[in-house]
């Protein structure tokens, strides 16, 4: 998959996106963060599907535990994952003249969504963000921003959870869109600005590995996946058995890349900058399962999102 093309798609699903928080507005209608979730994912998926690419969008798990949505791996060839994003949706809508996002300040229990979702990535590789629908009449006076030739590419905008949890920890913490839109971008900008290109693929040291097989990563949804250890659980961040070395945690030449751009998105309390090493198992048991089955929470399962897209990239 071309990131540009899924990029332009995204585009134009924050768009639409717009058109609809509008339209909702004036037919006095609820439009919530699942509905507009649920169908920007399928579209993305149907896109690939159409183009022939490989875009994989499985069943993951639980909110209550990730703080998380949905997730976007982005994956090579081999299988092995490139960068990885962790995201929480929310919807803005006018409260009087004030447009807010009135369940940004959300909590599982005692703890705070924001800071379920900031653990989430930190254990698992990702990098944390909130992606706000928006949507009002440009000519607005009560606009929280002024307007601006791309705005309705805002109808799906990207902002750093950690700063939604900045500011959620002010001693007055905020609701309103002014707070959270100056730092916010379009959601397809996650793809072409703050992802890194891929590393350069490595050859296998040996065309056979010790066990007796091909050196090559298995393909995705094919038995056990990259980063296993052949019986769907998730394996060492090493080399193994000949195959492929495993992406490097350390930050790498294309880090580098978008190194200052997520500096100034993501601010000082942001995770160390490095690649996840390997796809994570609640991934994997997605792409190894049934393509229409909605899998069992299991009492083992902790940490996972409710849906994972997955994206090989050219």
């Amino acid at each position: 998959m071309k990131v540009q093309a899924l990029a332009q798609v995204m585009d134009e699903l924050a768009e639409l996106t717009w058109f609809k928080l509008v339209e909702a507005r004036r037919l006095t209608m609820r439009m919530g963060e699942v509905s507009i979730t649920d169908h920007n994912l399928l579209a993305l998926q149907q896109f690939a599907s159409a183009a022939g690419s490989d875009v994989r969008l499985v069943h993951a798990h639980d909110e209550a535990t990730s703080g998380a949505d949905f997730e976007i791996w982005l994956v090579d060839r081999a299988g092995r994952p490139v960068w990885a994003y962790s995201i929480q949706a929310k919807v803005g809508s006018w409260v009087g003249a004030t447009y807010k996002y009135r369940s940004i300040g959300h909590k599982v229990g005692p703890a705070a969504q924001h800071d379920l979702l900031l653990r989430h990535a930190a254990t698992n590789g990702t990098r944390p963000f909130h992606l706000l629908y928006n949507g009002w009449d440009p000519s607005d006076t009560d606009a929280p921003i002024p307007p601006t030739p791309d705005q309705r590419k805002l109808g799906c905008a990207a902002v750093s959870t950690h700063e939604v949890a900045r500011i959620r920890r002010l001693s007055r913490p905020s609701l309103k869109a002014v707070d959270y839109l100056p730092k916010s971008f379009p959601w397809s900008e996650l793809l072409t600005r703050l992802s890194p290109p891929p590393p350069p693929p490595v050859k296998p040291t040996s065309p056979i590995s010790p066990s007796g097989g091909s050196g090559a990563q298995p393909p995705l949804g094919g038995g056990a996946g990259p980063g296993t250890n052949g019986n769907g659980a998730q394996g060492g961040s090493g080399p193994s058995d000949g195959d492929s070395p495993s992406l490097p945690a350390q930050a790498d030449a294309g880090l580098d890349i978008v190194r200052p751009v997520l500096a100034d998105v993501e601010g000082e309390s942001a995770s160390p900058l490095r690649r996840p090493s390997a796809l994570p198992e609640y991934v994997l048991r997605g792409l190894d399962g049934p393509r229409t089955q909605v899998p069992r929470k299991r009492s083992e399962d902790v940490w996972l999102p409710e849906f994972a897209l997955v994206v090989t990239i050219d």
